[in-house]
């Protein structure tokens, strides 16, 4: 909890110090800024090969092709800063200890995929089968595992590493974790439901959903019927979210919008089903290099936001 507090705490730090110039100082520079904004640093990281992807290996990427995912953290939401000034809800995502421990082949398990498992642990903490195949990956026991299915050109070798770097700044990806759970609860908070008048011959049941069947016929209410039970704590998937900034140095990516389930739960990430990358990724996966900078962000666009308020 204490490292991730840190890492969240570091991002706050690094976004809210673009935030420090005032609108004035925007406005006098923006026709010197649109050159600048053009190289914005998610793109001169794409075109430096601060992403590390070699020629080799984007050349093998399709889009037909389907790369794993990678298994965060939430850290929580925090404001982030573009290069115009402008305030965007984000989340801190911790892409922690990832590593491929078991492939699946479609000869065997009648697809391909990859395990990829998260976050160091005691071997106190993980059972005796999981201890058996990181044993066999050789690699030290993670809490958390998830199974991805790819194409057979993205299979990753068992002891591959993964970090935020998998990602593009600028790109979408889908989010699915587990919601909060809010308990039983009725159909007003459940489903929106309107209740029943306050008044006018309603006793004792305003928040009640009413009548809930039909006629003789059918004589049952049917499968699926909005009512009240138990809410939350369900898989939900948030699609299209975009990455706004990769940090290399401690493995976190900021993306907008919110994200399903509570602080410090697990999530899994995976490139957006829905859109298309801008530039080819990193295939089959991200490898660092020397020159990798700390961190990345998307490119914010060639439009200032605030030009309709006036200088």
């Amino acid at each position: 909890r204490v490292h991730g507090d840190t890492c969240l705490s570091r991002m706050l730090c690094r976004s809210s110090a673009l935030a420090i110039a005032t609108r004035s100082a925007i406005a006098a520079a923006t026709t010197a800024a649109k050159p600048a904004v053009a190289a914005a640093p998610g793109a001169a990281a794409v075109a430096s090969g601060a992403v590390a992807v070699s020629a080799a290996a984007a050349s093998k990427w399709s889009p037909s092709s389907k790369r794993t995912g990678v298994v965060g953290v939430k850290l929580g939401m925090l404001p982030h800063f573009d290069s115009w000034g402008q305030r965007h809800p984000a989340t801190a995502l911790h892409i922690q200890d990832n590593v491929v421990v078991r492939t699946l082949s479609k000869e065997h398990d009648g697809y391909d995929g990859v395990v990829v498992a998260a976050q160091k642990t005691k071997p106190k903490h993980c059972r005796k089968p999981e201890l058996g195949l990181f044993a066999k990956a050789g690699v030290e026991p993670r809490r958390k595992m998830f199974e991805f299915a790819v194409s057979a050109d993205a299979v990753l070798p068992v002891g591959t590493e993964l970090g935020a770097g998998h990602f593009l700044p600028g790109q979408y990806v889908d989010v699915i974790g587990v919601t909060r759970g809010k308990g039983f609860a009725g159909p007003m908070k459940r489903w929106g439901f309107a209740g029943l008048p306050a008044t006018h011959g309603v006793s004792v049941s305003h928040r009640s959903h009413g009548s809930t069947s039909s006629h003789q016929d059918p004589g049952r209410v049917w499968k699926g019927k909005k009512m009240a039970g138990r809410m939350g704590s369900a898989k939900q998937t948030t699609s299209s979210l975009r990455v706004l900034r990769v940090d290399y140095e401690t493995n976190v990516l900021v993306v907008r919008g919110s994200v399903p389930g509570a602080a410090r739960r697990f999530v899994r990430v995976v490139d957006a089903k829905m859109r298309k990358f801008p530039v080819p990724p990193p295939f089959p996966t991200f490898v660092p290099t020397a020159d990798t900078p700390k961190f990345a962000d998307a490119e914010p666009g060639t439009v200032d936001p605030f030009a309709h308020h006036g200088s």
